[in-house]
């Protein structure tokens, strides 16, 4: 039986909250983050998931988000990344869509 272990990187100004490496989870040392055997990286811009100054809206105004906000976009964020991780490891086709409903569907719970 094949594990799987997610790894979390932190990567601040990516221009995004979150990333996962496509093909982490089934390729073994592909990039310059050390992976083990089966371990996905995920990618953590921090600053954007906590300091609101490191953030503006569309139309350019500041961002302000409570604390609670900003934990909830945090686990959004990690939730839907892991959803591609797991993709990957299945051998699944990458569904933008069924992600988005999935972290959509938690997140209106």
């Amino acid at each position: 039986m094949k594990n799987l272990s997610l790894k979390i990187a932190r990567a601040d100004g990516m221009g995004g909250f979150a990333a996962y490496l496509a093909g982490s989870a089934q390729v073994h040392g592909a990039c310059s983050i050390e992976l083990g055997e089966n371990q996905a990286l995920v990618l953590l811009d921090v600053e954007a998931s906590f300091d609101d100054s490191c953030l503006e809206c569309e139309s350019g105004e500041p961002v302000t988000r409570t604390p609670e906000e900003k934990k909830r976009q945090l686990i959004e964020s990690l939730m839907h990344e892991f959803g591609h991780a797991l993709e990957d490891f299945l051998g699944a086709e990458f569904e933008e869509g069924w992600i988005e409903n999935v972290t959509t569907s938690y997140a209106t719970n």
